[in-house]
């Protein structure tokens, strides 16, 4: 099997599992373009709906429907920007800090699985040779862009 359908498929069974957990822990509705969402907010500490639309590669209506669900779901809430009134903010509540917390928890322990299957040396090699292909294509020098799977 070709290296990239390996990669993809590791990582859609680690996302199941990360997901399958945080619906065990008390959050069903969370989804991996959630994910995507908390990180940007929380590295920020608030951001309009528009930039998260920006940042998700998707269109602003559906930045606005995402912002819509975080904000019913309980794990945002809207604020005014500190500064420009005009602009409203996205904040984590702490319900989205827990989920962030909760799935940091998660994905270190996927994490671990790998270390515990392929050894700690191997596994530094991995990720050497993943930054390595990464910084040579220059992704490392910019955002992540990994669209969300609905």
């Amino acid at each position: 099997m070709d290296l990239a359908i390996l990669l993809l498929m590791s990582s859609r069974v680690m996302t199941e599992a990360v997901h399958e957990a945080l619906a065990a822990e008390g959050h069903p509705a969370v989804r991996p373009a959630h994910g995507f969402a908390f990180q940007l907010i929380a590295s920020t500490g608030g951001t309009t709906a528009a930039e998260l639309a920006a940042h998700l590669g998707i269109s602003r209506q559906a930045g606005k429907q995402m912002a819509d669900e975080l904000i019913t779901l309980g794990y945002v809430t809207v604020e005014a920007d500190p500064r420009d009134a005009r602009l409203r903010r996205l904040v984590l509540t702490r319900s989205g800090d827990e989920v962030i917390g909760l799935a940091t928890r998660f994905w270190d322990e996927q994490e671990r699985r790998w270390r515990s299957l392929i050894g700690p040396q191997a596994m530094e090699a991995l990720k050497a040779g993943l930054r390595g292909y990464l910084s040579q294509t220059e992704a490392l020098g910019r955002p992540a862009r990994l669209k969300p799977v609905w």
